[in-house]
């Protein structure tokens, strides 16, 4: 399904706008900079910090567009701690926006859900997967 995504992602803003997450991780590699990826609380103390990456990003003008794609559900803890870094990142360096591209169903309903306790409605989307 990401490669679903992904390609239809490509056909809205060109494919050499989508970077997949393997392709993420390159770019900041080769780059030196951060794309996609939101610092994770509770980082730091004795802990390395700890980061997570978007399956999917689009390269626009107006900054990263993160994209999540939710097939099954998440355990809610982790998915909380995930939309809530999300949150954060949103308007920094790396992130303008985030997408949760979610299944219908139970997977979708649980995102809205969380993203809804943690007052993150304002920040991040929530769309249907899409299918081919």
């Amino acid at each position: 399904m990401p490669s679903t995504v992904a390609l239809d992602l490509g056909e809205r803003y060109g494919r050499d706008r989508v970077l997949t997450e393997r392709e993420i991780v390159a770019t900041e590699a080769l780059e030196g900079c951060t794309v996609a990826k939101a610092k994770l609380r509770g980082s730091g103390g004795y802990r390395a910090e700890r980061f997570h990456r978007a399956d999917l990003a689009v390269l626009t003008g107006e900054g990263v567009i993160a994209i999540e794609v939710e097939l099954s559900p998440k355990a809610p803890r982790r998915l909380e701690e995930l939309i809530r870094s999300w949150r954060l990142a949103i308007g920094g360096n790396e992130v303008s926006e985030v997408r949760y591209l979610c299944e219908p169903g139970q997977t979708r309903r649980l995102v809205e859900r969380v993203v809804k306790n943690v007052q993150a409605e304002r920040f991040i989307q929530i769309e249907e997967a899409p299918t081919r």
